[in-house]
């Protein structure tokens, strides 16, 4: 009896062409996570990638456009998970316009939750530990020609934070202030990123299970709501 049972599409050279380029992409990640654009071997990364070395400069032009590349790519899986909740941040800003009584700041908590969750790993994004690697040289050795260091991960996540901070402390527009205070709440939840060292070695951690995720969160929150207190000139009672 013939076999009717539908064959699977053949790969066509775009389909092709793509699949190598993400594999290019994700070695070089690898590769300049672990050395550095300066120590990365490109001869290296072909040979993770399973493409021969002419394939680095076909794809992407040579070494310094797939270090922007390899940054770009990582930047885009951020920004994937973070715009839906920059844009609610967004409207419910535009919303505040017409009734400024709505108390924000829970949703700035729940801004900092899901950055903190993006940092843990426990967001739909599975952050790998070569992505911070990479992110982290790129502010030592920037792409050519890019002020690197001035476009962080924090680009994508700082503005409306910063927006949320001006509205909540009565701020006419976002200032240095509003900038500062929200890069130092960002950063007390970028330093539990998932690492095996530092932070979580001091705390005795080897691990960061769903009781230890509220007891950081507990934490960033009070800190959160101290730092707006004292930027709007509130005293509140502190239980003893």
């Amino acid at each position: 009896m013939p076999n009717t049972s539908p064959k699977p599409p053949r790969a066509t050279p775009q389909s092709r062409g793509e699949e190598a380029r993400l594999r290019i992409l994700e070695a070089a990640i690898e590769e300049f996570a672990a050395r550095g654009y300066r120590g990365a071997s490109t001869r290296q990364l072909a040979e993770s990638a399973g493409v021969n070395l002419g394939a680095l400069t076909y794809y992407f032009g040579g070494k310094p456009n797939l270090y922007t590349a390899a940054l770009e790519h990582v930047i885009a899986r951020i920004d994937d998970v973070t715009r839906p909740m920059a844009e609610r941040v967004l409207a419910a800003l535009a919303d505040d316009r017409a009734a400024p009584s709505q108390d924000l700041r829970p949703l700035l908590l729940a801004f900092l939750d899901q950055w903190l969750d993006i940092m843990l790993g426990r967001s739909n994004l599975q952050w790998r530990p070569s992505w911070s690697l990479l992110l982290t040289r790129a502010e030592v050795e920037p792409p050519e020609a890019d002020l690197w260091p001035y476009r962080t991960t924090y680009a994508l996540v700082l503005d409306p934070c910063a927006a949320l901070v001006a509205r909540i402390i009565a701020r006419p527009e976002v200032d240095d202030e509003c900038r500062i205070l929200s890069i130092a709440l960002l950063g007390q939840a970028s330093a539990f990123k998932r690492q095996l060292d530092g932070q979580l070695r001091a705390l005795n951690w080897t691990d960061i299970d769903e009781d230890r995720r509220d007891q950081l969160r507990a934490v960033l929150h009070r800190n959160a709501i101290a730092a707006l207190d004292n930027a709007t000139g509130v005293t509140r009672a502190v239980p003893l």
